[in-house]
């Protein structure tokens, strides 16, 4: 959720603080919400969640909470990585995480399974375009 990622970030906890802010209450007039929680279990496709243990935006522990919310609510095709502080990823260096190729070309191919498993293609006789449905 929106609230407890802003929370976590110090520099926007400190800010809310000192002006005496309530973040929560901020985030609801202002309608940012983060529902990821709630529509990631809609999805039928496959889902990768990949963390740094070390990201100081976005703690971990959300990281793993979204994932077993996600689990609980039902979704079994969804993977989680989480990358040991000792990769010094932070928040914005995932890309460097050991095995990250493996990691992504893995998914890849599930996605194109799950693609080739639910998607019907339909041809437009009119436009001669494909459109595919899920």
């Amino acid at each position: 959720k929106m609230e407890d990622e802003v929370k976590q970030f110090k520099i926007a906890a400190w800010t809310a603080w000192v002006m005496g802010i309530d973040i929560g209450e901020v985030l609801n007039k202002a309608d940012a919400k983060f529902l990821t929680e709630d529509y990631l279990p809609k999805i039928q496709a496959p889902a990768l969640i990949l963390h740094s243990d070390d990201d100081l935006i976005v703690p971990s522990y959300l990281g793993e909470r979204l994932f077993n919310t996600t689990i609980k609510n039902g979704k079994t095709n969804i993977d989680l990585f989480r990358f040991g502080e000792e990769h010094r990823l932070r928040h914005r260096y995932i890309y460097r995480a050991p095995g990250i190729e493996t990691i992504l070309e893995d998914f890849v191919k599930k996605t194109i399974g799950f693609q080739n498993t639910n998607l019907t293609l339909e041809v437009d006789t009119e436009s001669r375009g494909t459109f595919g449905h899920l």
